[in-house]
């Protein structure tokens, strides 16, 4: 036995057998013997130690392969799924309710459940996030709204996603309505933004996830440059009356495929200089810009009196290959101790290939619309009570003045009782139109649930 004692040879041997058990050890007898923080192998490595059975070499990798198999434990655990819900319980008051000047998608004096919404999110596998939203609104049966999966590159790089969600382009679009400073957003944003759509996106860091208006916080993680750019169908899918698509999922199925060999492509840009916990707080500016060739519903819009009347349009041919709409839109947001400011700009035009004719006579080969918002709150208890108080104006069509050309004053407030999660808000709206003024000014109540 060249000089060894055979004692020796056999601990030796033994430690062999131990190390290899170690290594190869099923992972349902490691798991059961790691439970409680591995209280049974733990014991019994710290047995074969004291008798000397172990070296600290020994010691070392079986100490290595437990922390490998907790780790690749981890990676294969499916982590659970996350579910959320948002209930909005509204009530309005219209000035002089008449239908025949209604305005959209405001209803007759009365309850309403505003939103009500169910969200489903969680990890697929490593690296791979899903959601979905799933919208309930006003009695609806229920419709998809977002339902995309994410690759998460890396918190540096940001990720890619794939599916149906919010198309990146302005701020206030990109805040969800559990976040708002007042109900509802501009409407701006809903005559001449772009809503969701089909597509894939490169995004830095997400500006759904932390975009809000309501709190005087900065959010810290927020990078001083962040950018997103995408590639979606085109199809314009409305939950709003959206500059081409209709006040209906019927004008744009949701999750429905391109109805064209056309795309539209969509670019976000936004520099934060400032982020601070007082003071000034919080700086940033955004630009968003779009285009894309032979916009869907474009025979819908030329056909349908209601779209005419909204751009003042009376008659024009369906539109060609050649037809085409370009936007672009510039924001800021700022914070100042209790106080938060918000200001947005669009502007969107549609080009023909043909003549359409409008309301006041004259010609012309493409519709011009734009308008802005200037938005500000102050917090009188801080995170608990803020007054608001919002100016905007918007023209559907620049060459003619009609009653479609509006200025809209808004003051309200939000109580909140928990944050976001559980807040109540007020309103009150009135409205000058260019031409033939309405009486549609309306006030309203809103009770926020988030859970």
């Amino acid at each position: 036995m060249n000089g060894k004692h055979p004692q020796q040879v056999l601990s030796r041997m033994f430690i062999l057998i131990c190390l290899a058990a170690f290594m190869t050890l099923p992972k349902v007898i490691m798991a059961a013997g790691m439970e409680n923080g591995g209280t049974d192998t733990q014991q019994l490595i710290q047995i074969l130690k004291d008798k000397g059975l172990l070296t600290d070499e020994d010691l070392a990798k079986i100490q290595t392969r437990i922390k490998e198999q907790k780790e690749q434990e981890k990676q294969n655990e499916k982590p659970p799924v996350k579910i959320q819900g948002r209930v909005q319980f509204r009530y309005t008051s219209i000035e002089d309710f008449d239908k025949s000047t209604k305005i959209p998608p405001l209803d007759a004096n009365g309850f309403r459940l505003q939103r009500v919404r169910l969200f489903f999110s969680g990890t697929a596998v490593p690296k791979v996030d899903y959601y979905v939203h799933l919208n309930f609104d006003q009695g609806t049966d229920g419709h998809v709204w977002d339902a995309y999966l994410q690759y998460n590159i890396s918190p540096e790089w940001g990720h890619v996603r794939f599916g149906q969600y919010k198309v990146p382009f302005g701020r206030q679009w990109l805040i969800s309505s559990a976040k708002f400073l007042f109900m509802n957003r501009s409407n701006i944003g809903d005559y001449a933004g772009f809503r969701r759509d089909i597509g894939m996106m490169y995004e830095k860091y997400s500006f759904t996830e932390h975009y809000q208006d309501a709190f005087a916080e900065a959010d810290m993680n927020e990078p001083a440059v962040n950018y997103a750019f995408g590639i979606f169908n085109g199809n314009h899918i409305a939950d709003g009356n959206g500059f081409l698509s209709g006040s209906d999922l019927s004008s744009a199925r949701v999750g429905a495929g391109n109805d064209n060999d056309q795309y539209l492509y969509v670019g976000r840009l936004s520099l934060t200089p400032v982020k601070r916990e007082d003071g000034f707080k919080y700086l940033s500016f955004g630009l968003s810009a779009a285009y894309q060739k032979q916009p869907t519903n474009g025979e819908r819009f030329i056909q349908d009196d209601t779209k005419k009347a909204l751009f003042d349009v009376t008659s024009g041919n369906p539109w060609t290959l050649s037809d085409r709409e370009a936007a672009w839109e510039v924001d800021s947001q700022w914070i100042i101790g209790q106080a938060v400011f918000q200001a947005e700009y669009m502007r969107r035009k549609l080009a023909t290939d043909s003549l359409l004719t409008f309301t006041n006579g004259l010609n012309a080969k493409s519709v011009t619309a734009d308008g802005w918002y200037l938005q500000g709150g102050y917090f009188v208890i801080p995170k608990k009570l803020s007054l608001n108080a919002r100016y905007e104006t918007y023209d559907p069509n620049d060459q003619v003045q009609s009653q479609n050309d509006y200025d809209r004053y808004t003051l309200g407030f939000n109580y909140y009782i928990n944050g976001n999660n559980f807040k109540l808000q007020g309103d009150y709206n009135w409205q000058d139109e260019a031409v033939q003024d309405l009486n549609n000014d309306f006030w309203e109540l809103q009770l926020q649930l988030l859970f």
